[in-house]
């Protein structure tokens, strides 16, 4: 079935023309406090939040030098049900993302275009143990790779704990056959991974600590006879730190600026060569500054992320049962008229 591209209209009026120039008539609309909606399909929802993400890159000279990444708009639906993210990059086209929810919060539809066009569209199915039991991958441009993938589950109990027996398929052959080893306590164990003929691929082994953290996974493919050890390094917690911001606001004008002055405050940790995972977050409920290092990059990445509330949270009415009421006594009168009628 056709989808076509996702229109926006405020609530006043809806917008025509291409789709950047609903873009902006929407953001003007936001700006001026205008209610506003979106489309998906032949469906209108109102928009519940808006997040605004603008990703940068830094480096420290003379002074803390900004470049700028990427952005990335995300319009929520009121129910949560439907969530479109618009994001913007020099030199790109910009691309969107539609996302469609089920009542547990799990994507079962998910729309990609790159401009107007509809790119591909990917679909998941769940079991009530929340597995994904089906899923399909569809382009609309040429050349076109389509394929669905159905996932098969099968429980049975082991001295340790659990055996889970996962099976693949693809395009309705068989794929893949993967035995997943647990603990008493769901922990995995070991993963055995088998080809369409039941020909052992690989096994991979977990090895905890006496905390129960995961210190080592090791891999062993029989058709070398190599085994391959792979070290869980946990990240230190002075490299990952959540801090506080004020109730302060941050207007558009003054973003760069303002994430200049916090990069400074914190060159130090910044610079440091001790905490090659960091990530530090700065949060106050309506802006989140998230501070990373980048080792595919080789680069410091800062994101600032802003959530506007554009309408309450729509609540499913569920009606009370009504109320058992008991009959009223009769009155003197009453009793005194029906003894007449009686007699």
């Amino acid at each position: 079935m056709y989808v076509y591209p996702l229109p926006y209209k405020t609530s006043i009026q809806a917008v025509s023309g291409s789709f950047f120039a609903m873009m902006l008539l929407l953001l003007m609309s936001l700006d001026c406090g205008a209610q506003s909606t979106f489309q998906s399909g032949w469906k209108t929802y109102k928009t519940g939040t808006l997040a605004k993400q603008y990703d940068y890159s830094f480096d420290f000279g003379d002074s803390v030098r900004l470049a700028f990444l990427d952005s990335i708009a995300t319009f929520a639906s009121t129910d949560s049900s439907v969530t479109v993210a618009i994001e913007n990059a020099p030199k790109s086209k910009p691309t969107r993302t539609v996302n469609y929810l089920n009542s547990k919060k799990q994507v079962v539809k998910c729309e990609y275009y790159v401009g107007d066009a509809l790119y591909k569209v990917n679909l998941w199915h769940y079991d009530t143990f929340n597995r994904i039991t089906y899923f399909s991958y569809a382009e609309t441009k040429a050349p076109v790779h389509n394929y669905v993938r159905t996932y098969s589950y099968q429980t049975e109990k082991t001295a340790e704990g659990t055996l889970e027996i996962e099976r693949s398929s693809y395009n309705g052959k068989p794929e893949f056959t993967t035995e997943h080893y647990f603990n008493k306590k769901h922990m995995p164990l070991k993963d055995i991974r088998m080809n369409d003929v039941h020909q052992i691929e690989h096994i991979e082994t977990f090895k905890y600590d006496a905390n129960g953290h995961l210190k080592e996974r090791s891999i062993f493919f029989p058709e070398f006879g190599v085994t391959k050890h792979f070290e869980e390094k946990h990240a230190d917690t002075k490299c990952i730190k959540n801090i506080l911001l004020g109730k302060e606001h941050v207007p558009p004008a003054a973003r760069e600026l303002y994430m200049k002055r916090l990069v400074a405050r914190n060159k130090l940790a910044f610079l440091s060569d001790d905490c090659p995972d960091l990530e530090y977050t700065f949060s106050n409920g309506a802006i989140d500054i998230v501070v990373t290092k980048e080792k595919e990059h080789n680069r410091r990445k800062i994101s600032f992320t802003t959530r506007e509330r554009l309408a309450p949270q729509e609540i499913p009415y569920v009606p009370r049962p009504p109320k058992e009421t008991k009959p009223a006594k009769e009155t003197k009168q009453q009793k005194e008229i029906s003894n007449k009628s009686t007699k």
